[in-house]
């Protein structure tokens, strides 16, 4: 096993720092909830890039309209 233990020593560590890892997870959403306004989070993200993608869309458009303006000439 990993730098010369045995087994059972290995998989006693491992349960160990497993049990302390889930614990601390477990811990922190008690006190903290941070799945709490988790909805909410989402639809205000949602309502921000909506609004990111239709400022954009109207650059590109506006943009689009200036840069190549369509003259008789090249109408043809």
């Amino acid at each position: 096993m990993p730098a010369g233990t045995s087994w059972p020593r290995y998989i006693a560590a491992v349960s160990t720092m497993m049990l302390s890892m889930f614990a601390g997870a477990q811990t922190v959403h008690f006190f903290y909830n941070p799945l709490q306004d988790l909805d909410s989070r989402i639809e205000s993200e949602k309502e921000k890039r909506l609004v990111m993608m239709k400022e954009n869309e109207t650059r590109s458009l506006s943009s689009t309209v200036k840069a190549s303006p369509v003259t008789s000439s090249t109408a043809a």
